[in-house]
């Protein structure tokens, strides 16, 4: 397996500010499948399914996501490290009322 390279690292949260905002709950989802070091068949195609099932994900959106679901070219240490903090960041600097949404359609997500 290659590692995505620092360009590739640049390129990933590039557009992270220009994502749909409620691409956010799909990110912790990354992170999590990642988190082992390895993307099992199974897990991407579940993710894979899940994302395609969000009829408002833009196309800019899904790009930004593919790049993290390439078990060819997993994510460096770092990468994920730095999608953990964007993920705390984001979170922080939503209104409460959207952090508490995210909540629940995490939830809902879980038990679908």
């Amino acid at each position: 397996m290659k590692q995505q390279t620092t360009t590739g690292l640049q390129d990933a949260f590039q557009g992270l500010d220009r994502l749909e905002p409620s691409v956010l709950p799909l990110l912790p989802m990354i992170y999590v499948a990642w988190a082992d070091g390895d993307l099992t068949p199974a897990e991407l195609e579940s993710i894979c399914e899940k994302i395609k099932s969000q009829s408002w994900l833009d196309a800019a959106s899904q790009q930004w996501l593919d790049q993290w679901l390439d078990p060819e070219a997993p994510p460096s240490a770092s990468q994920l490290q730095a999608l953990l903090a964007s993920i705390q960041r984001l979170a922080q600097e939503a209104p409460e009322s959207a952090r508490k949404s995210l909540t629940e359609r995490d939830r809902d997500d879980a038990i679908a």
